[in-house]
């Protein structure tokens, strides 16, 4: 009996030291595995949603940059590869919230948001970082979402055109505005700054500036051709028109020209991309223009920065972006837009130059 137990001592003590000699190697395999899966040379995979409230002409441009940067990073960079997902909001709360809700279930690494409305896409936004993904807003959603890009168009678009009107009516202190804006959509109240800047003349500029109408054009090119044709006949005084967009006032030019009174009105826009053709034929006498070859390179980085080093807080880059463009500067303006889209040049990156 004494000699069998000794044996089932001495085969137990064996089984316990392979056991342990056995944890201790797959152990000693784990702590190897991480640094031998950063040292393979493969990209960090990283898949963001592109959702915008509407892919109108501006926005599917806008689209069209991003995916132009991001192959570039893809080509140029052997440390990221990225994914980029569009999603078309089609100006609804509803079709955008469910946008919000596809990309949370695709378990994307990032948002980008442009919303159609501010308070309806809190909730999903929040919602999209509580699934512990980070949502970067390029609509003004206030202090929302991870990052906050505070060059939030319409504000500095506002600004922008606001500056000019009253150095216009400064250097012409005998001409009087009467003006007829021409609104995007009710669908999105987070364009409605862009007008509320120049409303705000009527106090500053009195005599000079007076806001005589203003009706929603859907920006579209045949309802404010519509609606120039209604506006000639009711408000006789009109002089001046602000377009929420090119495609707005293109539809204003079409219709002065066609009754011959262009040369009579003051016609300003937004965007400078489409409608820079009718700065060059001296139809339009301003357009605020946002080189989004600088801006959109600059929101992916932003994003970029926010998935894999934890970027939060508001950032404005208006002032690298932003421009009052007139027949006098668009041949600037645009040699200013084609140099800034040769991404081999792009100056303003933040990026690390390795993220492994």
């Amino acid at each position: 009996m004494k000699r069998l137990m000794a044996l089932l001592l001495t085969l137990l003590m064996i089984f316990s030291l392979a056991a342990c000699s056995a944890k201790e190697q797959v152990s000693a395999e784990e702590k190897e595995e991480p640094a031998k899966e950063a040292n393979t040379g493969e990209p960090i995979e990283l898949r963001f949603a592109w959702c915008v409230d509407v892919v109108d002409a501006s926005q599917q441009q806008y689209y069209e940059y991003a995916e132009a940067y991001v192959e570039y990073l893809n080509t140029t960079r052997d440390d990221i590869h990225i994914t980029l997902d569009l999603m078309n909001g089609e100006s609804s709360v509803d079709k955008q919230i469910g946008d919000v809700e596809t990309a949370i279930a695709m378990d994307v690494d990032a948002i980008i948001l442009s919303c159609v409305d501010a308070v309806g896409l809190t909730p999903i936004a929040k919602d999209a970082m509580a699934a512990g993904i980070p949502v970067l807003d390029w609509r003004d959603m206030g202090d929302v979402c991870t990052v906050t890009i505070d060059v939030d168009l319409d504000i500095s678009y506002g600004a922008f055109a606001a500056e000019w009107y009253k150095k216009y009516m400064d250097d012409n202190p005998d001409v009087v505005l009467n003006v007829g804006f021409i609104k995007g959509a009710p669908q999105h109240p987070n364009c409605f700054p862009r007008f509320e800047m120049l409303a705000s003349l009527q106090e500053e500029y009195p005599d000079q500036f007076n806001l005589v109408v203003e009706q929603f054009g859907d920006w579209s090119t045949e309802t404010a051709m519509k609606m120039m044709e209604d506006w000639l006949q009711t408000y006789p005084e009109l002089n001046c028109i602000v377009g929420a967009n090119e495609e707005t006032a293109r539809g204003c030019v079409e219709v002065l020209k066609s009754v011959g009174r262009l040369d009579e009105f003051v016609i300003t826009t937004f965007n400078g991309t489409t409608g820079l053709d009718m700065l060059h034929n001296n139809e339009i006498a301003m357009d605020v223009g946002c080189n989004k070859s600088v801006g959109i390179p600059m929101l992916i980085d932003y994003t970029i920065n926010m998935v894999l080093d934890g970027l939060t807080g508001h950032y404005d880059f208006s002032e690298q972006t932003m421009r009052c463009v007139t027949a006098e500067n668009v041949v600037e303006y645009e040699q200013w837009l084609n140099s800034s889209s040769d991404f081999t040049k792009y100056e303003y990156s933040t990026l690390k130059d390795s993220y492994r």
